[in-house]
């Protein structure tokens, strides 16, 4: 969606330049007057009406092939919908490092939620960091923590990786260890 709003941007850009270099300041006789504009523009290369409609039509190709493209991904997503089989698991961490407090949740269990499939992130996982930060905000009082969500499609990964954290921060010694319960904090599927 970016690139097609930046695109669109460089149209009208162009558009705009082809306007400029089609236009010439003239005086009264009809000659041309060459204005300061116009004598910077010399060290760049001015667009002809030609280029600009070229620069024109080549950038309502890329656009066309954008659209084409989200729609082919719009198509495929509606091919395979979500379904109660498509899960992931997760947890977040919240921690200060001015303070030796650490807050974690446990392990969720989010339904109707698939990974990214080339990239294999979460989606809207900056939304899931911020559910967990407001509540440590909101509910407990704290400011300025550090919230991280680690995620996994298998539950037997996320519970390795929690056990995992928790270890280290319990043999480091020097935190004040906080599991918040599922019944206080639940992780939601953003809308």
């Amino acid at each position: 969606m970016k690139q097609l709003k930046y695109l669109r941007y460089m149209l009208l850009v162009a558009m705009m330049m082809a306007s400029v270099s089609l236009t010439a300041q003239t005086n009264g006789s009809g000659q041309k007057v060459q204005t300061e504009s116009m004598k910077k523009s010399r060290k760049t290369k001015v667009l002809t009406h030609a280029d600009s409609l070229k620069l024109i039509q080549k950038q309502q190709k890329a656009i066309a092939k954008q659209m084409k493209k989200e729609a082919k991904a719009n198509a495929k997503a509606a091919k395979h919908p979500l379904t109660e089989k498509d899960k992931v698991y997760l947890f977040g961490v919240g921690q200060n490092f001015n303070d030796s407090s650490l807050y974690m949740t446990e392990v969720n269990e989010i339904s109707f939620v698939r990974l990214e499939k080339r990239t294999k992130f979460l989606p809207s996982r900056v939304d899931y960091s911020l559910q967990f930060e407001e509540y440590l905000e909101g509910t407990l009082g704290l400011k300025d923590e550090t919230v991280s969500v680690f995620f996994s499609e298998k539950k037997k990964k996320a519970s390795k990786w929690f056990y995992k954290m928790k270890k280290r921060y319990l043999d480091l010694g020097t935190t004040d260890m906080h599991i918040v319960d599922m019944e206080k904090f639940q992780f939601k599927k953003p809308e």
